[in-house]
Formats: C-alpha cells, structure tokens, sequence
C-alpha cells in the first residue's frame, strides 16, 4: 500500500465566487506547506462574468479578472511567497478542464462548490463524486462557509471493497501538512470473526502509516450494514470536518438500488469532501511506501 503522493501542482477552477476564494485560500495554505505551486484555472462561464460583473469595475471581462487575480496575488504574497500562475480556460468548463487535466496530470485540484439553491452555478456539492471520475483527478469539494482548515478526516474502510483503501494515500498527504486528526473507520458488513480479524488488520496496517509519520489518528468500527447512514451519522455526531471517499458511479439500478455510497455522501455531508479516482495505480505520480 502506497503512503504518500508527490503531486506536480494544486489546481484551483477559478469563477470568481466567494467558494472560489474558499478552495484559492485552501490550496494556498497547502501549497506554503508543500511548496508546490498553485495554478488558477480562470473560467469564463456566464455565471463567472456575472461575479466579476458585480464589482463594477471599467474594462473587459478579462480586464477585470485579471485585475482582480493580480489584486489577490498581491494579498497572498503579504503572508508569505507562494508559487501562483492563471491560465485561461476556453470552451464548455467541465469539457476544457478534464482536456486541461489530460495534458497536465498529477494534480489535485480545489473545487469551490455552491448550494444547490444556486442555479446558475457550475458546480455544486453533489457533483465532486462524479466530477473525479469524468475528470480522472482527486477533487476536494469545498462548500459555502467553509473557510477555516479542516481539523478532522474520516476514512470509513470496508474490506469487502477492493477501491477501499486506495484513499489512504491521499488521506496520509492531506494530513502531513495540515495538522488533522485521522479518523479510520471500519464498515463491519457482516458479524463474524473471520470478516472483523479481516477488518482489524486491514486498520491496523492504515494505521501504522499515519503513525510512523507521526499523524494523529484513532480507530473504530461499526456496523456496515447501510455503509452510507452510519458514516454520515459518525460523520455529524463527531465534527468531522472532511471525509475522503474513492469515486464510484451510481449504477444503472440506481433508482432502485439508491446511489452508491461516495454519492451519498458528497450529496448529503456538509463538510468538505475529497473524492479520488479508483485504481490509484493507474496514476503517474512519485510514490514513496
């Protein structure tokens, strides 16, 4: 099991929108304790011409977003230098960032999301499950209000998902640079020594890389029977600040079956959300066990 990435940048889509600032701020924090640079993909949806709209200053749209970037680089490099470059995004938004993607991969990208009362909006909470597998990228949703660092991450591990442990990785780099406790949390599905011993192994060896690099963690197990309910149960009853879940696609029996568990929860948690792609070794990137 591998323990940590080395990512080549951290990817801000950039609409000008408060959440926007959100996921630019978050990255930037990340990026002065990684030192890896921050790129803003600038988007010139409609909904982003309306934010820049909406301060009122003379000139073209691109005047005033690039005006208004240079304005916000000054104010980050006030705290402390930072690696930070924009590039224009053309065409259909979700479209030209997963082509941007393509040709630049090793990246994780800051997502700023909206409320689903937003309309106009191009992305929203529900859609970061979906968004990291048509993208083929980890996606930390960040929604409305969420402005200070995270302090608590849950992983819930279910040994009988092959996907399930492919997340630690991203879990493990996340919380080298941000100070948060891990919280591992085993799905029990059914009620038998052989599947706990399974179960308990499986915590047990997570839980060695995050303490051999010296990252506070704890572990529990429950009951996995509806994996979705009792880890957003956990998640409320316990302040958890993000969960980390490996992207799945609903299924065609969805609307029978309901949606698959990452689904569920970027639908429903109200924190912040980093959803990778399965099969983490299909990734270029340097990794270190």
């Amino acid at each position: 099991m591998a323990s940590s990435f080395h990512f080549r940048s951290l990817v801000v889509p950039f609409d000008f929108s408060p959440t926007a600032h959100n996921a630019l701020f978050q990255a930037i924090h990340i990026g002065r304790k990684t030192k890896l640079p921050v790129e803003l993909w600038l988007l010139g949806d409609k909904y982003a011409r309306n934010q820049v709209a909406q301060e009122s200053r003379s000139g073209s749209f691109k005047e005033q977003s690039e005006a208004e970037v240079a304005s916000l680089h000054h104010q980050i490099n006030q705290d402390g230098p930072v690696e930070l470059s924009m590039h224009w995004l053309e065409g259909k938004t979700t479209k030209s960032i997963q082509q941007r993607l393509k040709e630049n991969p090793d990246v994780l990208v800051f997502l700023g999301v909206h409320g689903e009362r937003n309309q106009d909006a191009m992305f929203h909470a529900n859609q970061s499950n979906k968004l990291s597998l048509y993208w083929k990228a980890p996606v930390l949703a960040i929604p409305p209000g969420m402005e200070g660092r995270f302090q608590r991450m849950l992983l819930a591990i279910d040994a009988e998902n092959m996907h399930s442990r492919e997340k630690i990785p991203y879990a493990l780099f996340l919380a080298q640079f941000t100070d948060a406790e891990v919280v591992l949390l085993g799905l029990e599905r059914r009620k038998n020594k052989e599947d706990r011993a399974r179960l308990r192994g499986i915590l047990h060896q997570a839980a060695q890389y995050f303490g051999k690099k010296g990252i506070p963690y704890r572990q529990e197990i429950l009951d996995g029977k509806n994996p979705g309910h009792a880890t957003l149960h956990y998640a409320e009853a316990h302040n958890i600040d993000l969960v980390v879940l490996v992207a799945d696609s609903d299924g065609a029996l969805s609307a029978l079956m309901g949606p698959s568990f990452p689904s569920f929860l970027s639908q429903r948690f109200q924190g912040l959300s980093l959803c990778v792609p399965p099969r983490v070794n299909t990734i270029t990137a340097k990794v270190t066990i």
